[in-house]
């Protein structure tokens, strides 16, 4: 039978406080992942105040520092739904269970400002030193932290640790 995906990284909950960067400016929320699977689609929630027209979405490595590091995967938001979860297919991405992941937003840059949800007081996000992104980049670099993850976002993973154990047969 077919498995369900489930969540793997991230929060399915909308949280209250509304927040956004400046077009060009991505922020990345730490999470720790809850299983291991890999992840097939990323989600996040537009608030109804949003007026970018075109939103990222990014998972990240966690990386020394316990900043952002490699970027897994990632979908481009074209004309995403405002006030509600939108939600993306993405290349394939292995995540581990208990191993610290983060979720990055981006408008691009010349875009509207996109709008979306966090906590007041939380766990660590950060913001990218760049200022100008038109994507999300490959490797972050990490500009001021703040302590608002996480944000309403999630990446969903079909369950399991990849294909079949082989036993190697005697020669």
């Amino acid at each position: 039978g077919t498995i369900a995906p489930q969540m793997v990284v991230g929060d399915q909950t909308i949280e209250g406080q509304q927040d956004n960067n400046a077009a060009g400016v991505a922020e990345a929320f730490q999470y720790t992942a809850v299983a291991s699977g890999t992840v097939s689609t990323l989600s996040f929630y537009q608030d109804i105040s949003s007026s970018a027209a075109t939103i990222q979405v990014g998972l990240y490595s966690n990386a020394a520092g316990d900043n952002a590091g490699t970027l897994l995967t990632s979908a481009t938001f074209v004309n995403p739904v405002r006030g509600a979860w939108n939600t993306l297919a993405v290349p394939p991405a292995s995540v581990t269970a208990g191993t610290k992941y983060w979720l990055a937003i981006l408008g691009p840059a010349g875009g509207g400002t996109p709008v979306f949800r966090d906590v007041f007081s939380g766990g660590k996000a950060q913001a990218s030193a760049q200022t100008n992104l038109g994507a999300l980049p490959a490797t972050w670099t990490a500009g001021s932290t703040y302590s608002n993850a996480p944000m309403s976002a999630y990446a969903m993973a079909v369950p399991g640790g990849g294909g079949p154990t082989l036993t190697p047969t005697a020669a």
